[in-house]
Parts: structure tokens; C-alpha cells; sequence
């Protein structure tokens, strides 16, 4: 935030504006704005769209505990009609617009080409995400000295305008209209011809640059979704190998983490090795992944293993009933365990078999099995 005045004489104290911008909720991230087409996305990312969004400008100040807004005659401590703004490198009194007006009026308003419907820009402003915040509306009273006042600007005002340079600005002009209470109750013969001493108008003018991070967006969101096969290659290596040549005489099962969960048929594993019993995970980060900028320095870690173990009897009998329960489990939808207030903070369930718990302070989230497999199948059972 940042702001500039230029006046002679003023009762006015620490002025200052911020530049908001607001954008159409997107609730469901589907890679669709509601009535706004496709939203800006990336592979594995979508971010909520921001076309049309409804830009405006906060002004603050403070006045003297013996100043109170003026509303004699129906008045206002900010006359609307005195309210303009405009945009450029300098000020420039006869370019600004009297967009309060335009906006009391229910009319098409907006800075220049920049203009909407005055019912659009409330139905964004008024969004759940929202700042809900009210436009050209003067205060009738001040009691903590503290005004705070929204000139509506239009949309997508701010597009394209960012420069550290300095030479886009949002500029402001309006007149302040007060009493001064102390002095009110000193006599008056000609208040028309300036001797009201309790009087007090002076008029505001500020500008803002529009920098980059220099802009409040309500509204935006942003999602992104990463799984393991876009990441890593994960083969099962069965038996031990003392180098490269016997690793080439080893039964290998490869990219078993984009199967899908297809229907295979059941095979005894024979490997060449002495140490036949021994099962190798072996995870291989996918060099496209790592490669991309930003991923410098990233890894892979192995945080939690669960295995199954069936015992099957010849395919028959009711350990392949148990595997046909797991293989169900394994292929019930995810779930992440959000509803129309949000994230529900017990975990994301993987399928009907798994689930990651989530331990919000340490930042972590760890593998574990639900209860409908934990039913048939014992977690970490005993020996027998």
C-alpha cells in the first residue's frame, strides 16, 4: 500500500488507500469458472479464473476528535458528486470520472473502457470470499475518528497496469465536508459570506501505484494434485543380486503404481536366486518431473509401507474370499473428506483399504489402514 496528498490546508491525518481486486469464486476447482469458461490451469494445477474481475480503491484518514461529519442541510461528510477517480502516469483533474454518481444511479459504471453492471460488481464484491465491503457509502458518524471510504473502479482496472517503475496509478479527488464542534457555538453574523468558523471543507487528493503485490485479491484460490506415477517409477525386485550381471537373471515386476488396479491372474513368482523370499521396493524418481524449474532440490522419501498378505490354498477357499474383499476395498473411489464448510481435518481416504491420517502441526501425513480392512484382515498380527 502506499498513497500521496496535496493540500494547502487540511484537518485530514495519516491518509491511505489500497487497491482491491476480486475475483468469481470458483468452488469446485474442476477446471471450470462458473459461467466463465475455462480457468487458468496447468498440468496437475487450477487456479480460480481471473477474467472480469471487479476492481475498487479504499481511501482512509483520520480526523480530530472535535470534527464531525457535516450532514446540515442533507449533507454528507463525502459529497458524492465531488467524489472522481481516474488512472495514469500524473494527475490529470480533467480525465477523472465521477464514479460515484454513475454507481448511485444503478447505472453501467467504470474507469474509462473498464465499465460493468453495478449489480455484477455487488454480486462479486458480496461473494462468500468477499470483502462485502460498501461503495460510496459517507459515514453519518465517526466515533472513533477513523473514516474509511470505497470508490468502486470497475473491472479488470488493474490488468496489465502493474509496473515498478511507478507510472500507473490510481489517483483520487473529493471533498471533505466536517464541523468543528469546538467552535460552533461561537457567534455567527454572515455564516454565506465565511465567517462559520465551525465549518470545515477541504478536499482529498491521493494517488496508489499499481504494483506487482501491491493489490488485495479476494476470491482466488489455487489447487494442485500430484500422484506417485507422475512423479516416480516403482518396481518390485525379487531376490537378491550381488551385481549388475545376476540383478539381469532376477525376476523384476515394473511400473506396479500405474497397474490401476487391473485384474490379474495369480502366479507363482520364480526367481534365480538363493535368497527367493527377499522382496525389493525400488522407487525411481521420473527425471521429467525433476527436471522442471522450481523442483531443484526435491526427492524422494519413503515415509509408509503396508503390505498385504494373503495366504491363498490353491485359489480356493476362504482366504480367496479374503482377497476378493481386499481387491474391492482396494478399488472403492478416494474420498478427501471435504464438505461445503471445507477440509475436514481427519484425513484422505485413499480407496476403502487405506487412508492417510494428517497431523496438522508437524505438517505431515501418514499411511494407515482403515477399519474395513483392518476387519479382515488383522493389522501386524501375532505369531501363531
Amino acid at each position: 500500500m502506499g498513497d500521496s496528498e496535496s493540500t494547502e490546508y487540511t484537518f485530514l491525518e495519516y491518509v491511505n488507500m489500497r487497491l482491491v481486486m476480486i475475483y468469481t469464486e470458483d468452488t469446485d476447482f474442476s477446471g471450470e469458472t462458473p459461467g466463465m469458461g475455462d480457468s487458468e490451469s496447468t498440468d496437475r494445477t487450477v487456479r480460480t479464473d481471473s477474467t472480469g474481475n471487479a476492481n475498487y480503491v479504499q481511501v482512509t484518514f483520520t480526523m480530530g476528535p472535535q470534527y464531525q461529519p457535516n450532514t446540515l442541510g442533507g449533507s454528507d461528510l463525502i459529497p458524492l458528486d465531488s467524489v472522481r477517480a481516474g488512472r495514469g502516469t500524473f494527475f490529470d483533474s480533467t480525465s477523472l470520472e465521477h464514479l460515484c454518481t454513475d454507481y448511485t444511479d444503478d447505472a453501467t459504471f467504470g474507469l474509462y473502457s473498464f465499465d460493468g453492471d453495478v449489480s455484477d460488481f455487488n454480486d462479486m464484491v458480496g461473494q462468500d470470499c468477499g470483502p462485502k465491503s460498501a461503495m460510496c457509502a459517507s459515514p453519518d458518524t465517526v466515533p472513533d475518528q477513523f473514516v474509511s471510504f470505497n470508490i468502486p473502479l470497475g473491472f479488470e482496472v488493474f490488468d496489465g497496469q502493474a509496473s515498478s517503475q511507478l507510472n500507473n496509478n490510481i489517483f483520487v479527488d473529493f471533498v471533505v465536508n466536517a464541523i468543528d464542534t469546538d467552535a460552533r457555538d461561537k457567534d455567527v453574523t454572515n455564516p454565506n459570506g465565511g465567517q462559520a468558523p465551525w465549518q470545515m471543507k477541504t478536499t482529498l487528493t491521493a494517488s496508489i501505484p499499481i504494483v506487482d503485490g501491491g493489490i488485495n485479491i479476494f476470491c482466488d484460490g489455487f489447487t494442485a494434485k500430484t500422484d506417485l506415477k507422475d512423479v516416480a517409477n516403482v518396481d518390485i525386485v525379487v531376490g537378491s543380486a550381488a551385481d549388475k550381471e545376476e540383478l539381469t537373471r532376477l525376476r523384476i515386476l515394473q511400473d506396479i503404481a500405474s497397474t490401476d488396479l487391473d485384474v490379474v491372474a495369480s502366479s507363482r513368482i520364480d526367481t534365480p536366486s538363493i535368497e527367493s523370499g527377499l522382496m525389493t521396493l525400488v522407487i525411481k524418481g521420473n527425471e521429467s518431473y525433476f527436471d522442471l524449474v522450481g523442483n531443484t532440490g526435491v526427492t524422494v522419501e519413503l515415509e509408509d509401507v503396508i503390505t498385504i498378505h494373503v495366504m491363498e490354498d490353491n485359489g480356493s477357499g476362504e482366504d480367496t474370499t479374503v482377497a476378493g474383499q481386499v481387491l474391492t476395498l482396494l478399488r472403492a473411489p478416494p474420498d478427501d473428506n471435504t464438505n461445503t464448510t471445507g477440509l475436514i481435518t481427519d484425513g484422505y481416504n485413499l480407496n476403502g483399504a487405506f487412508m492417510f491420517t494428517i497431523d496438522r502441526e508437524s505438517q505431515r501425513a501418514h499411511l494407515e489402514p482403515r477399519s474395513a480392512l483392518t476387519d479382515i484382515c488383522p493389522f501386524n498380527p501375532p505369531r501363531p
